[in-house]
């Protein structure tokens, strides 16, 4: 898996953004990594991209319905990740979220 490789510049700057609550700036960030990135670390991207548009649904749009859609499907695509990939802390990305969507319920 390429998680042992350097992280693409757009990951960290979406990475920078998500923690800035800049959750749409995020979004626009790592679309564009998502989509040009073959193979599957391609699913790191779209589960970070995803679990920050549920962060925005929760936070700006107070849409919970929508928040825990987009919260499910990016920790499930999170699950096939090693804890740290890209230097992402994954495991925690994954605990928040999980928090978060446990609070929706």
């Amino acid at each position: 898996m390429a998680c042992a490789e350097p992280a693409p510049a757009e990951l960290g700057k979406a990475i920078h953004e998500f923690n800035a609550g800049e959750f749409f700036e995020q979004h626009e960030t790592l679309e564009l990594l998502w989509r040009a990135t073959p193979g599957e670390i391609r699913h790191l991207y779209e589960g970070i991209l995803q679990i920050g548009v549920g962060m925005h649904h929760l936070l700006r749009n107070r849409n919970f319905h929508g928040a825990a859609v987009k919260l499910d499907h990016g920790i499930r695509l999170l699950e096939a990740f090693p804890a740290i990939c890209h230097g992402v802390d994954v495991e925690r990305l994954r605990r928040d979220a999980t928090a978060a969507r446990a609070r929706l319920r």
